[in-house]
């Protein structure tokens, strides 16, 4: 108020004070809605839950163009009820006599009810509904879980529905669905509603209509749970064992409710897969172009893990087929010819095995390539594994004393000195490859010799015979390295 007086110009008469108080209570409110919207924006970023009024309004949105909930009759109301339920919603406040009036054409024609009956609750009497509309409209999650719980068929999907609404990223509710929506019995959703037509003297679904109208909303519902799967990693993988789980009908042909579910979770992350695809193949040319940036391989394997886990079910839906799902095999290819490139080109030792360990987990689900991972991959590990072996032996033999100094620093285990961290973790690599193979052994000992022989440093060669004879060696190196264990005790045990 004071400045707005101030910036009145000499002579401008004051504004009336009734007509400043209210500019300043709207100005009031301009900001409080304003602090709402920024609130609200930040509280999304942040991966804030919804406010209760936010979930009610998406619970009430799954129902909202069904006109037994507009209108709050049951399933069984006939015309009079439905006129009466126009009446005396009329006069109440906030009615819409467009929306009331469109409702009670819609019920009041058969072809048209059906649409509404089969978006409610075939099969649930009265007092339930009621129940249902109440919960509804306040938004209670919990109360409409517990109704959702005590009925079955449609209806049981209908109300899991509208949870998802308003919880998208439950998983148990995800899985629910999942569940629910294959062993959805249409003829016996057919049967009820033509019970509650009886009892209200409407003219009775012929068996190909209610059919049309039963698979069209079943895909209505199998978008909405592909939406919610395809929203996060847990609700993919869900829906992937839900593939697995029903492997038997899946291949055949025997689950449309499960192919809808597919075709609608193919349609929502085709367009992600093909970006991701796109970058894989400008991260490859990349890296061939300069392979003095192995940095980027990095960039291959994250987004080979992402791109995995949206191909995820579409893997499982082909393994079910018994079939492999033809993209993932064409990049499988590519990628491990990358990598055969990276190593014997390059030598760029450890970004191949990173890359090879990437490629078998993440293409697991897809039965075809397993013999490829098994025979061909587990020979490029070893022999990659092998040179990269050779490698750091030497650099340990070339900087013999800094290796020993880390050894008495960090003692010879896993995640210690940087040196000793690589050649452990590349020999348990090659030893997990080649079960049976003595080099890695051989090449181990060595290193224990050169510490014994040049650093004067035997309490350092027993570490890593030590550890070498927990490493289950074949029979011939476990002799010659306890032999040799004898001999350096009995050294240190000579100077003593």
């Amino acid at each position: 108020m004071f400045w707005n007086r101030v910036r009145n110009k000499a002579g401008q008469p004051a504004k009336d004070a009734q007509v400043a108080e209210a500019e300043e209570a709207a100005a009031a409110v301009a900001s409080q809605r304003l602090g709402r919207l920024v609130s609200r924006q930040r509280e999304e970023e942040a991966g804030a839950g919804d406010a209760p009024g936010d979930t009610a309004t998406k619970i009430v949105a799954q129902f909202a163009a069904c006109a037994f909930f507009q209108l709050g009759v049951p399933m069984r109301a006939s015309a009079d009820d439905i006129h009466r339920a126009v009446d005396d919603l009329a006069f109440a406040e906030g009615a819409d006599p467009q929306v009331l009036s469109q409702a009670q054409a819609e019920l009041l024609s058969p072809r048209n009810r059906l649409l509404h009956e089969l978006a409610w609750l075939p099969g649930a009497d009265a007092a339930f509904q009621e129940r249902v509309c109440k919960a509804l409209k306040a938004g209670d999650c919990e109360a409409l879980d517990s109704l959702r719980f005590a009925t079955s068929g449609l209806a049981r999907i209908n109300l899991g529905c509208a949870l998802l609404a308003a919880q998208p990223k439950d998983q148990a509710l995800l899985t629910k669905l999942l569940t629910d929506l294959p062993r959805w019995q249409v003829h016996e959703s057919h049967a009820k509603i033509d019970e509650a037509r009886l009892a209200a003297n409407i003219r009775l679904v012929e068996a190909a209509q209610f059919n049309e109208a039963a698979a069209a909303r079943r895909d209505v519902i199998a978008a909405q749970i592909a939406e919610a799967a395809a929203a996060t990693r847990e609700g993919r993988s869900a829906l992937g064992a839900m593939i697995s789980s029903n492997a038997e009908t899946v291949r055949a042909a025997a689950n449309p409710a499960l192919e809808a579910v597919m075709t609608a979770y193919a349609r929502i992350v085709d367009p992600r897969l093909q970006n991701m695809q796109a970058k894989l193949a400008d991260a490859v040319a990349a890296i061939k172009a300069e392979p003095n940036q192995p940095a980027r391989v990095t960039t291959i394997i994250t987004t080979l893990d992402l791109w995995c886990q949206f191909r995820l079910p579409l893997q499982k839906l082909e393994q079910a087929r018994g079939l492999d799902d033809p993209l993932s095999a064409e990049l499988f290819n590519e990628l491990r010819d990358l990598g055969i490139e990276l190593a014997n080109t390059h030598r760029l030792h450890g970004e191949t095995l990173r890359l090879a360990r990437a490629l078998k987990q993440s293409f697991a689900s897809v039965p075809g390539l397993q013999s490829v991972v098994e025979r061909d991959l587990s020979t490029i590990v070893s022999n990659v594994l092998g040179d990269y072996m050779v490698e750091l032996v030497e650099d340990a033999l070339r900087n013999i004393s800094a290796f020993c100094k880390e050894v008495r620093q960090c003692g010879f285990q896993p995640g210690a000195g940087v040196r000793i961290a690589r050649l452990i973790d590349c020999f348990e690599q090659y030893h997990q490859a080649k079960p049976h193979a003595e080099e890695p052994f051989f090449m181990l000992h060595t290193v224990a010799i050169a510490a014994h022989n040049k650093c004067s440093a035997p309490l350092i060669a027993i570490n890593i015979i030590e550890w070498l004879l927990r490493q289950y060696p074949p029979k011939e190196i476990d002799l010659k390295l306890t032999q040799d264990m004898c001999q350096l005790q009995q050294q240190i045990n000579d100077r003593k």
